[in-house]
């Protein structure tokens, strides 16, 4: 249940010609049984690229293997399950570049934010290529539901953890998502608070 509903995704840009770049997406999990099927859409170069996938968790991790509609490309996520209240799941997806002509491998950190406010059509629709900046990130914190810390410690939080790959390999630490998420969710219980 703590996978189930709407996320924003968050993961640094792929393609050449946006490396450096956050590429924000919407993903949408149901589960049943240990079983999890995924519908990602990312707004790539003004299109709407959709993957569809299934999977298994376990309680504490998620594997979903995913083929992209437009390329029939495999991609896999293997995430972290959000910890209890659910706002933040993290892990690595892995696949290779849409619009590489050289179609390399590629693997990067993603952050899933539950989604408390936009319906997820919506989502889907408003998503793309963003600067990866604080202030870029507040403003999606703010629009699935956190609102506003003006100390901005969960965007920093989590912008660390898109870019914080050491060496040749793409990891995330469970501890670290552990830390973001707890900033996260401290802006969500204050955001329910108020209302």
């Amino acid at each position: 249940a703590l996978l189930r509903g709407s996320f924003l995704a968050l993961s640094m840009a792929w393609a050449p010609m946006h490396r450096g770049r956050m590429l924000c997406g919407a993903i949408a999990f149901q589960t049943e049984g240990g079983r999890v099927t995924a519908h990602y859409v990312e707004n790539v170069l003004g299109r709407a690229i959709v993957f569809d996938g299934t999977g298994l968790e376990d309680g504490k991790t998620g594997q979903v293997s995913m083929r992209c509609e437009a390329n029939g490309a495999a991609f896999l996520m293997a995430f972290h399950l959000p910890p209890v209240p659910g706002n933040l799941a993290g892990g690595i997806f892995a696949g290779n570049a849409l619009y590489d002509s050289n179609s390399e491998p590629t693997a990067c950190s993603i952050l899933l934010l539950r989604n408390h406010e936009l319906p997820h059509a919506e989502l889907e629709v408003v998503t793309g290529y963003q600067d990866p900046d604080e202030s870029v990130l507040a403003d999606w914190l703010e629009r699935v539901g956190y609102g506003q810390d003006p100390k901005l410690a969960a965007e920093r939080e989590m912008l660390r953890l898109l870019n914080g790959v050491e060496g040749p390999t793409v990891s995330l630490r469970r501890d670290d998502l552990g830390r973001a998420a707890m900033l996260l969710d401290e802006r969500r219980f204050a955001v329910a608070g108020r209302s």
